[in-house]
């Protein structure tokens, strides 16, 4: 998993950042003073992300990725996160930056359960993953690629674990996630 939102490049990230507002970034200066994150920090992070899409209208993430996903403008990775997965990736970068402070200030720093930001706890292998917000099967009825060559680890269908079909952008026939899938393929036929 990647701490970026796809397509939103370091310098149009920073250029956003030079342009907000003081109340986006006394929420921005929250992240590690405090455990719990108010509300309206969380609210200002979701603004900062639907100007890094460009929208000055809209500052709720899930008004505004309907809106570029009824109009058109964008699908798949290009639509902004859903609340729920940016409100996971607001605690999961909270914990990483109280861990930061901390190390910095305390040689054996007492930390937080990673749980409780948006972590899980592999108990096989001891080692900590993001929660991740999956998507409703209504939703993978949606998804179609748009890949050119073939369809590799960039192609949308295949990150959502379903095969290309009919309406995908892709040429079926230089298509290599055409396979048949037991149980996934029954529910997608065209």
């Amino acid at each position: 998993m990647s701490g970026r939102f796809t397509g939103k490049t370091k310098d149009l990230c920073f250029k956003v950042f030079m342009s907000c507002d003081d109340e986006i970034l006394d929420a921005l200066s929250t992240l590690r003073n405090d455990i719990d994150l108010p509300d309206d920090v969380c609210s200002q992070l979701e603004r900062i992300v639907c100007l890094l899409y460009r929208s000055k209208i809209y500052t709720k993430v899930n008004e505004l990725r309907w809106i570029r996903f009824s109009n058109r403008a964008a699908e798949g990775e290009n639509l902004p996160p859903t609340s729920g997965s940016l409100v996971l990736h607001i605690r999961r970068a909270h914990y990483i930056s109280i861990i930061c402070k901390k190390k910095n200030c305390e040689t054996h720093p007492c930390l937080p359960v990673p749980t409780a930001f948006g972590w899980t706890c592999d108990a096989g292998l001891s080692q900590f993953s993001p929660v991740r917000c999956l998507n409703p099967p209504a939703v993978l009825h949606l998804v179609k690629c748009g890949c050119k060559h073939g369809c590799e680890e960039k192609c949308s269908c295949r990150k959502n674990n379903i095969p290309c079909r009919k309406v995908c952008g892709c040429c079926l026939f230089s298509c290599n996630n055409k396979t048949f899938q037991p149980g996934i393929n029954e529910d997608y036929e065209d």
